[in-house]
C-alpha cells in the first residue's frame, strides 16, 4: 500500500505552489472534519457523566461492529470468542475483549486493514521505533484533520488560535537532496527548525529567523527547546511576545517546565498522545493533570494482572481504543505507557477524567555530538521500513560524536537493511555523530528486565 496519491502530490509540489495554501482561511483549508470537531468539542467538554457514558458506549459498539464486518483480524478473533458489538451492553462488558499489542499490529498489518478503504482515502504512517520496531499504521485521510481539531482545542486553553504563527522545533523534516535546517510550512503557518542541528552556528540562524518571523507560540520537543532556550538566554536573544510553549512528543520534566517558563516568560503547555491515534490528553489552564478526551477514544488502565483499574492512586498501563481512525481500528491497544488517575474534580470544570504520574516511553535524552552539542534522541527518526525487522534496539554512547545502535533482529533482516539503517541515521545526524549498527544477542536491561532505549555513559557536558 502506497501513501495517498493526493497527499503525495501536495508534499512533492514546488514550495511556491504550497505557499498559496497560506492565503486560504485555516478552518477552510483543514476541511469539514476539522470544523465539525472544533464545534463538537466546545459543547461536549462540559457534558454530564450519563451523556459521556452513552456516547462512549455508542462509539464502542460502532467500532466493534465495523471491525467485525470489515477487518479480517477481528472477525476471525471475535467470532472464535463469540463477541460482537451487541455483546457490549455496558462499558464493563468491554473488558471481555482481548488486548492488542504492538507485535500483534506488526505481524498482522494487512489483516487489520478495513476493506472499506483504499488508496484514495488512506495513507500510511509509522510509529516511533526508538526502543524497538516501528509499527506501520493505515490512517483514513480524515483522521489527521480530526486530530488537529482536538490539538487546537487543547492549545486554546492557553490562548492559542489557528491564526497565530508558531515555530516548530521537530526532528529533521528537511531530508531531501538539499538538506536544510529550517523552512516555512504554509499549511500550518509555522517556521520549522531542525532539532538535530542545535550547534552554535545553526542556533544563530534560528534566532534571526525567529526574530523576522515574529511568532506567538513555540512548539515541539521540550528537550530541544531547552538547548535552544539556553543559548538564546546566554546571548540575550530571547524573542519578545511569546504567548506559550507547546510541548509534545516526549515526556516533559519539572525542571524543563520551570526553565522554559522563566526563560520565555510565558506558560508551558504539555499534552500526551501517540502516532497510533488511540488516546489523547492534555493539561488545562488550571492544572498539570492530563485531561483525557472521552470523545477521541475509550481509555483504560490495567494492572500487571490485566485487571482494569478504576480508582485513583494505582499506576497501570494505558490501554486505548481509538474512535477517529476506522481505516485500521485499534481495539484495546497496549500503548506501553503508564499513568494513574487523578483524584477529585479539576477547577476548570471540564468533564474529563485525568491522568497524573504519566510515564511515557519517550524521555528527554541527548546524544552528544563531536563538538559537544546536544542532539535530542527524540528528534531521531526511526520510522524506516528496515526497522520493521527489529524486535528491540538500544542506543549506546560512551564518546562524544560516536554512537552505537545495538539491535535484536528477526531472521529476515539483511546486511543491506543494516546498511540502510546506518546511512539514514548518519544522514539525519549530518556528520555530527558517527553511527555503528550491530546485531546482538541481548540488550542491557534493568533489574525488572526492561530495555532502556538509551545508555549514556558520557555524563553532563
Amino acid at each position: 500500500m502506497k501513501n495517498n496519491y493526493l497527499k503525495a502530490a501536495y508534499d512533492n509540489a514546488p514550495q511556491f505552489i504550497r505557499n498559496f495554501v497560506s492565503y486560504v482561511p485555516f478552518p477552510l483549508r483543514m476541511g469539514r472534519s476539522y470544523r465539525e470537531t472544533v464545534a463538537f468539542l466546545k459543547k461536549s467538554q462540559y457534558w454530564p457523566n450519563d451523556a459521556i457514558k452513552n456516547y462512549q458506549l455508542t462509539q464502542l459498539k460502532a467500532v466493534v461492529d465495523n471491525a467485525f464486518k470489515t477487518v479480517p483480524y477481528y472477525k476471525k478473533k471475535y467470532k472464535k470468542l463469540g463477541l460482537t458489538g451487541s455483546s457490549i451492553t455496558s462499558l464493563s462488558d468491554f473488558q471481555r475483549f482481548p488486548l492488542l499489542s504492538r507485535d500483534d499490529v506488526l505481524l498482522n498489518y494487512n489483516a487489520l486493514k478495513s476493506s472499506s478503504y483504499n488508496n484514495l482515502n488512506t495513507y500510511e504512517g509509522m510509529t516511533g521505533g526508538t526502543t524497538g520496531a516501528s509499527v506501520k499504521i493505515l490512517f483514513s485521510m480524515k483522521s489527521p484533520f480530526i486530530e488537529w481539531g482536538y490539538i487546537h482545542a487543547l492549545w486554546s486553553r492557553i490562548g492559542f488560535l489557528p491564526k497565530h504563527k508558531r515555530v516548530a522545533l521537530i526532528g529533521t523534516p528537511f531530508l531531501g537532496n538539499n538538506r536544510m535546517t529550517h523552512c516555512f510550512n504554509p499549511f500550518h503557518n509555522e517556521l520549522q527548525l531542525s532539532a538535530i542541528d542545535l550547534d552554535e552556528s545553526s542556533i544563530i540562524l534560528y534566532a534571526k529567523a525567529i526574530s523576522a518571523f515574529q511568532p506567538s507560540f513555540f512548539y515541539g520537543l521540550p528537550s530541544a527547546w531547552m538547548v535552544l532556550g539556553a543559548f538564546l538566554l546566554e546571548n540575550n536573544l530571547i524573542p519578545k511576545g511569546i504567548k506559550g510553549v507547546l510541548c509534545g512528543s516526549e515526556q516533559i520534566t519539572e525542571d524543563q517546565r520551570n526553565f522554559l517558563e522563566s526563560t520565555f516568560k510565558c506558560p508551558v503547555y504539555s499534552w500526551y498522545g501517540q502516532t497510533e491515534k488511540v488516546t489523547l490528553a492534555g493539561e488545562c489552564e488550571c492544572s498539570q493533570d492530563y485531561h483525557i478526551f472521552f470523545e477521541y477514544g475509550y481509555t483504560e488502565l490495567i494492572d500487571e494482572q490485566g485487571d482494569v483499574i478504576n480508582s485513583p492512586g494505582k499506576t497501570g498501563e494505558i490501554i486505548a481504543t481509538g474512535f477517529i481512525n476506522s481505516a485500521m481500528p485499534l481495539i484495546r491497544y497496549r500503548t506501553g505507557d503508564m499513568a494513574q488517575y487523578a483524584d477529585g474534580n479539576c477547577p476548570c470544570r471540564r468533564s474529563y477524567r485525568r491522568f497524573t504520574g504519566l510515564i511515557g516511553r519517550r524521555l528527554a535524552e541527548y546524544i552528544i555530538g563531536r563538538e559537544l552539542e546536544k542532539i535530542p534522541l527524540a528528534a531521531i527518526d526511526t520510522q524506516l521500513p528496515e526497522f520493521n525487522k527489529i524486535k528491540l534496539c538500544q542506543f549506546v554512547q560512551t564518546l562524544p560524536g560516536q554512537i552505537r545502535l545495538n539491535i535484536l533482529a528477526n531472521s529476515e533482516i539483511t546486511a543491506n537493511d543494516i546498511n540502510n539503517i546506518q546511512e539514514s541515521l548518519m544522514m539525519q545526524l549530518a556528520g555530527r555523530v558517527t553511527v555503528e549498527v550491530s546485531i546482538v544477542k541481548d540488550l542491557v536491561r534493568t533489574e525488572r528486565g526492561k530495555v532502556k532505549n538509551f545508555i549514556q555513559n558520557i555524563g553532563e557536558v
